[in-house]
């Protein structure tokens, strides 16, 4: 994936006019060629390796994550129709004829609460992405030594006991009893602290409006014969569902 980005890079240094910049690469070679400090991160190639990376994190972190989240909301709503009838029920009922806008993000709490139980179910990142201690610390009495690699165990944050029936894909955890969504603090599909993912923001509103885009115009089932099940999935950067087929119908 990095030499696919270096190879956009080359293709950018090649045709690119710096007096108008047409993307982010083009922007950042633009940075580039004008840092003089040594020291800095956009500094002659070390500048150039800092973007390759950056595109690859975008790349990996920002569309890969979506689409695979995007996967098991499929898979969820296939597997439970009973689940996907009440969500269009609200989308029907909330938009109508009408197109989905800015002004639908905040009403359609249950879609929201289908999208919120995708990213706990799905948990597509169990290992919550590593971190090094730049120190020793101390957590429920147990020592962390500096430079150690440590991983969250998202499969017990997301699934585990907190949750009761963890194991089940149940969107009414998270609606309150006026009908409102309930955010849960253990919740954290996107990570925790400082160095939570920057694209969250982004990334609920693409699952939402994908989701009940395609809610609005379809109907989803699995192919006749499918014997998939909510727990298959492919280890790998990201947790994904084994390959499955689905039928759409146009409502």
């Amino acid at each position: 994936m990095m030499e696919l980005m270096r190879k956009w890079v080359d293709y950018h240094i090649g045709t690119m006019d710096a007096s108008k910049p047409r993307d982010l690469i083009d922007s950042y070679l633009n940075e580039i060629s004008k840092t003089t400090d040594k020291e800095s991160s956009f500094y002659g190639q070390n500048g150039y390796e800092n973007l390759v990376s950056c595109l690859t994190d975008l790349f990996q972190a920002g569309s890969e994550t979506t689409s695979t989240t995007l996967s098991w909301a499929v898979l969820f709503l296939s597997l439970n129709p009973t689940i996907q009838e009440r969500a269009q029920a609200e989308i029907d009922e909330i938009i109508m004829d009408g197109e989905l806008g800015p002004e639908h993000k905040e009403v359609l709490n249950f879609t929201q609460a289908v999208v919120y139980e995708t990213q706990r179910c799905g948990n597509i990142l169990p290992h919550g992405g590593g971190r090094i201690t730049n120190a020793p610390v101390e957590v429920n009495g147990y020592v962390i030594p500096e430079n150690c690699l440590v991983h969250g165990v998202f499969s017990e944050i997301l699934q585990g006991s907190y949750w009761e029936d963890g194991e089940k894909f149940r969107p009414d955890r998270f609606i309150d009893q006026q009908g409102k969504i309930r955010k849960d603090e253990h919740l954290v599909p996107f990570g925790v602290g400082k160095r939570y993912c920057i694209g969250e923001a982004l990334a609920k509103v693409t699952l939402l409006y994908f989701t009940a885009g395609l809610l609005k115009k379809y109907s989803i089932s699995l192919e006749p014969g499918s014997t998939i099940k909510e727990t298959d999935y492919i280890p790998g950067f990201s947790r994904s569902p084994k390959p499955f087929r689905v039928m759409l119908t146009r409502r």
